[in-house]
C-alpha cells in the first residue's frame, strides 16, 4: 500500500498545476505516517554495491557477484551472475607451478638496499632505497615488527 501511495503522490507532485503548499503538506503527512515507500533491502544493498564496483580502482577487473539473504533467500544484489570467472585463490596454483618450472625450486629473489646520500657518524643523511626484483613476500616482511625478520 505504501508503494502505491508514494506513486500516487509522485504523480500528483509532478502535476504543475498542483499547489506547492498542498504538495509539501501531503509529502510531510505521508512521511510522518510512514506511508512513503522506503528503499527495499535489495535496493539499498544494490546502491551500496554499485557504489563500490563503480570505483575507478575496480574499473579493470571482472566481477561476478551474487548476494542473497541468508534468512529469506532473496537475491539482494547481482552483477554478472552467469559469468564464469576463476577465483583469485585458485589462480595461485597454476602461477606457482609455472614459477617453479620457469625459475626452479632453488630460486631466491634478490632485494638490494641502496643509499642516496652520505653516512655521517653512523647516520644516513639522505634516502634509503629498496630495489625490488618482484618478491611477492617483500611487503609482508617489511611490515614485521621484528627487525630480524626484515
Amino acid at each position: 500500500m505504501a508503494a502505491a501511495l508514494s506513486k500516487v503522490v509522485l504523480v500528483f507532485l509532478q502535476n504543475r498545476s498542483c499547489d506547492r503548499w498542498l504538495s509539501l503538506f501531503l509529502v510531510g503527512a505521508l512521511a510522518a505516517g510512514g506511508l512513503l515507500a522506503q528503499p527495499s533491502r535489495s535496493e539499498e544493498v544494490s546502491r551500496q554495491m554499485e557504489a563500490i564496483f563503480s570505483d575507478v580502482a575496480f574499473a579493470r577487473g571482472w566481477w561476478a557477484v551474487k548476494v542473497k539473504s541468508m534468512t529469506t533467500g532473496e537475491v539482494l544484489y547481482q552483477r554478472n551472475p552467469y559469468r564464469y570467472v576463476m577465483p583469485a585463490s585458485n589462480m595461485k596454483l597454476p602461477t606457482a607451478l609455472a614459477s617453479m618450472r620457469r625459475l626452479g625450486l632453488d630460486f631466491k629473489y634478490t632485494t638490494v638496499l641502496a643509499r642516496q646520500g652520505q653516512l655521517e657518524d653512523g647516520t644516513l643523511r639522505g634516502n634509503l632505497v629498496v630495489v625490488g626484483s618482484g618478491d611477492p613476500t617483500l611487503g609482508a616482511r617489511l611490515s614485521s615488527s621484528d627487525v630480524e625478520d626484515i
